[in-house]
């Protein structure tokens, strides 16, 4: 009977050691207008400028740089970093050249312009308040849990 205890308790650990894994894994959520619309999982070590990651297209019309050009959206990408999470959000701006498809895509047309560098623990929650200065309603950006996204 010992015997078997041992066995299924040891084999209640082997089955959630997955589900106790995905809890512990922190996601960086974006959120426009307080409802989730996307989120990634923070690479292990630091990524870069070269490191794609998820985009969002400005739905403000007025949205431009420091420079004037304008905004079409914003794409986030980031890392572990002690015990912290860096958060670069680029602006994706029309290239010299600009073609029909759409920011998000493989940017034909579009470039990527750095717009601010973030830094953010587990739990804790940024309004990215330079995007007001660019002319779009500040977005937040949180890290914890990956959350469920509103369609």
């Amino acid at each position: 009977m010992n015997r078997l205890c041992g066995f299924l308790a040891g084999l209640l650990v082997v089955a959630s050691a997955p589900l106790m894994a995905q809890e512990q894994q922190v996601w960086v959520n974006v959120l426009i207008n307080g409802k989730a619309v996307m989120g990634f999982q923070p690479a292990a070590a630091p990524a870069g400028q070269s490191q794609r990651g998820i985009c969002s297209e400005v739905t403000e019309a007025g949205a431009r740089t420091s420079n004037g050009a304008p905004i079409r959206a914003f794409e986030f990408t980031g890392w572990k970093e002690g015990e912290r999470y860096r958060v670069l959000m680029f602006a994706i701006v029309p290239a010299e050249r600009s073609v029909a498809s759409g920011p998000c895509s493989a940017r034909t047309g579009f470039k990527r312009v750095e717009f601010e560098d973030l830094r953010v623990r587990s739990g804790e929650e940024l309004t990215i308040s330079k995007m007001k200065a660019a002319g779009v309603t500040p977005w937040v950006i949180r890290a914890g849990r990956k959350e469920v996204i509103a369609k």
